[in-house]
């Protein structure tokens, strides 16, 4: 290769350099450096081209103030504080926008958060039936699930290795509504029916007068049972009684 062949890609690697086109800029000096090996002047420009490729290629780091956020955010999730953690990690994303720079970490935990505050607004609901009358606890238990419910049911929620009973008494307190399926099966028999109507109403006895907890569904012409006497009932074969459950299930605060 000539000298003003040599001369003529150096120009072109150096146009390839000032215009931030480092790794082809690298090629070229390199390139030339095989054949010129004391070219002096490529020397100094392929060490600048490397580091500015490094320099470019590098992430930035995030500021202060976002991190500070971050780790906040993660603190309130420990703590099971979600809609402060929701807070915290929006203002650690707006700063790293702020200064240009992704935050794809935060972003993710984001996502999933609201994800899970969605499913804790969702009220919990159990529903307490004779076996007899699965295929109507069945029913309401996909009609809520669809309807933007929590239902919770044995035979859907338990699972292998569980204390079933254990379980059971702990949703039927945890619950925000307690759904009875009456039918002339379960009134009239004795079992653990009867055993978590009685438990939700221990559980009903501790929260404010007045508030709805036990929502009894008639599932034919039964009678309710005295202790559920001052409980407004509904029958599901009623063309309203979807809409009618609906209204008396609130969204959790």
């Amino acid at each position: 290769m000539t000298k003003e062949q040599k001369n003529e890609l150096l120009d072109s690697a150096d146009d390839l350099y000032y215009a931030g086109k480092y790794a082809q800029a690298i090629e070229l000096y390199e390139q030339l450096l095989s054949l010129d090996p004391n070219n002096q002047r490529a020397l100094e420009q392929l060490t600048k081209a490397k580091f500015n490729l490094v320099a470019e290629n590098a992430p930035k780091s995030l500021p202060l103030k976002a991190m500070q956020s971050y780790r906040r955010a993660r603190s309130y999730i420990s703590a099971g504080a979600t809609e402060n953690a929701i807070g915290a990690l929006r203002e650690a994303i707006e700063t790293a926008h702020q200064a240009k720079i992704p935050f794809h970490e935060a972003e993710e935990l984001l996502s999933r958060l609201y994800l899970a505050f969605k499913e804790l607004k969702k009220p919990k609901v159990f529903i307490s039936y004779s076996r007899s009358d699965f295929s109507f606890a069945t029913d309401i238990y996909w009609f809520l699930r669809s309807n933007e419910c929590n239902p919770w049911m044995d035979i859907y929620d338990l699972v292998p290795g569980q204390d079933w009973e254990l379980e059971i008494n702990h949703n039927i307190k945890s619950a925000d509504f307690f759904v009875a399926c009456l039918s002339k099966n379960s009134v009239s028999k004795r079992g653990f029916v009867q055993k978590e109507l009685k438990e939700a109403i221990a559980t009903l006895e501790k929260m404010p007068e007045g508030e709805i907890y036990i929502i009894p569904i008639r599932l034919d012409d039964c009678i309710v049972p005295n202790s559920l006497a001052s409980k407004q009932w509904l029958n599901w074969s009623a063309t309203n009684a979807k809409a009618s459950l609906l209204r008396a299930i609130k969204p959790r605060k």
